[in-house]
């Protein structure tokens, strides 16, 4: 099952609510799951929520800047642009790092060895 979560993680870049779907089932397995899988759906809870945190964190500046260019107070300018574009990209890039290397360790039948981590897992 947590392969299956992280294959719902990635199909999630590109349709989001199945990141929840992925969430609830890492939630509903951790708790019957050996030590090495809990480890796995820790990471996997911890993934989801630290993507929404940072989802919410670009999305509250971008729109604010969005808005008042929209009431036309202010018109964007590039490099307010090019750095909500760079931190989409950031917190994509992480996304995808982490849920690859969580599926790699999960097919290997391995443990994340920190999945506290902000990071990669260790």
């Amino acid at each position: 099952m947590a392969q299956l979560v992280y294959g719902l993680y990635f199909l999630s870049i590109f349709f989001g609510p199945i990141l929840f779907a992925g969430l609830v089932i890492a939630y509903d397995q951790k708790a019957g799951a050996s030590d090495q899988v809990k480890t796995h759906y820790r990471f996997q809870i911890r993934t989801a929520w630290m993507s929404v945190l940072f989802g919410v964190v670009i999305a509250f500046p971008a729109l604010f800047v969005l808005g008042l260019a929209a009431m036309e107070i202010t018109s964007p300018s590039g490099p307010v642009l090019a750095l909500c574009g760079f931190a989409v990209i950031d917190v994509l890039v992480w996304f995808l790092i982490r849920t690859v290397r969580g599926l790699v360790l999960a097919v290997k039948g391995k443990p994340i060895p920190n999945p506290a981590s902000w990071v990669f897992g260790g």
